[in-house]
């Protein structure tokens, strides 16, 4: 699964790693793996927050792995707005 947060500022992504940060040291959930695409952005110029999470699964369950990727509402303009998508995808 995949998911994107689009956050109006920096202060408000902040908040939200802060969320997810505290959601795993209760255990609740497990963050497997994160990039930093602000201190290095992609070939593009993409940048974001990209998390890696297990849910914690009820017992006797399977894992679930997901995907979150904190965004700054700026790059969803640019990427909406301005054809930068559309110009990843035939890049990619």
């Amino acid at each position: 699964s995949r998911c994107a947060l689009d956050c109006e500022d920096s202060g408000t992504m902040a908040r939200v790693l802060d969320v997810f940060t505290s959601l795993h040291k209760k255990g609740q959930i497990l963050i497997t793996g994160y990039k930093n695409r602000f201190e290095a952005p992609t070939d593009g110029g993409w940048a974001d927050l990209m998390l890696n999470i297990v849910l914690k699964p009820p017992p006797g369950a399977p894992y679930h792995v997901c995907e979150v990727q904190i965004m700054h509402h700026s790059m969803l303009v640019v990427r909406a707005q301005l054809g930068a998508h559309s110009d990843y995808a035939r890049f990619r």
